[in-house]
């Protein structure tokens, strides 16, 4: 006995066909879309320094003693008494920093004694270079201010600077014991000090 033509099991049929198509086809082919895309990075590192200074720089500036006046470039005492001749006197730039080092210097006050007679601040002078010998620093004598002055520019990281320091005395100064304070500070280069 023949069967009719059932129009509902044609459609289940071509369902059935189609889907097992789709598997296949779905298995052989590469499907949705591969993005890409860019995004920014970004680290600020900061300027890191550190400077320590020599240890007769630590003890003081202290000038030899003066009997006759007036009296000029009279030396601080450790001048002369490094390595060659250089001087005692120096700020490292630590080498685990990461930025080169300008030095800056000042005096709190001019040279005071006890019975309030002073020498003026003018009279204090120093030198600085980044090599210690006989002759460097050099004489060429800066004088120091009560407001922060570049003493040393560039230090680089792990190097030195020396520095030498001297005072005039002038004629009928009253005789004492004369004190006064030095300030250091290091800044990254290019900035004030």
């Amino acid at each position: 006995m023949a069967r009719n033509f059932n129009y509902y099991d044609f459609i289940l049929i071509l369902v059935i066909v189609g889907s097992s198509l789709m598997v296949v086809l779905e298995e052989s082919s590469v499907h949705g879309y591969v993005v890409e895309n860019t995004f920014p990075t970004n680290v600020t590192i900061a300027k890191h320094l550190s400077i320590s200074f020599s240890s007769d720089l630590t003890q003081g500036i202290f000038f030899e003693d003066v009997h006759l006046l007036p009296a000029n470039n009279v030396n601080a005492s450790h001048n002369y008494d490094f390595l060659n001749n250089g001087t005692g006197y120096y700020v490292s730039v630590s080498s685990d920093g990461n930025t080169d080092v300008d030095l800056c210097i000042r005096s709190n006050s001019n040279l005071e004694n006890d019975a309030a007679d002073f020498i003026g601040i003018g009279n204090e002078t120093y030198s600085s270079s980044l090599e210690t010998n006989m002759t460097s620093p050099s004489l060429s004598e800066v004088p120091l201010t009560f407001s922060y002055v570049k003493a040393g520019e560039t230090i680089p990281i792990g190097g030195e600077n020396f520095m030498r320091f001297w005072l005039d005395v002038p004629s009928g100064q009253p005789a004492g014991t004369y004190n006064n304070s030095i300030f250091f500070k290091g800044n990254s280069v290019g900035t004030g000090c």
